[in-house]
């Protein structure tokens, strides 16, 4: 059976970091209850803290 992950594009990534910065005040658990209830994206806390860490190799 194949793996069902799907990754993100960068141009998500950079969306994901942008709201936050600008209406989850720097706490990825914002972005992430947003994305994943409101917009309906599967994803993991892990993975948004993991870009908001990084966030200035993704830029």
């Amino acid at each position: 059976m194949g793996t069902s992950r799907v990754s993100k594009t960068v141009a998500e990534k950079l969306e994901v970091i942008a709201w936050n910065e600008t209406h989850g005040d720097g706490i990825p658990a914002r972005a992430l209850k947003h994305f994943r209830d409101e917009r309906g994206w599967i994803m993991s806390g892990s993975q948004i803290r993991q870009w908001w860490k990084k966030r200035e190799q993704v830029r």
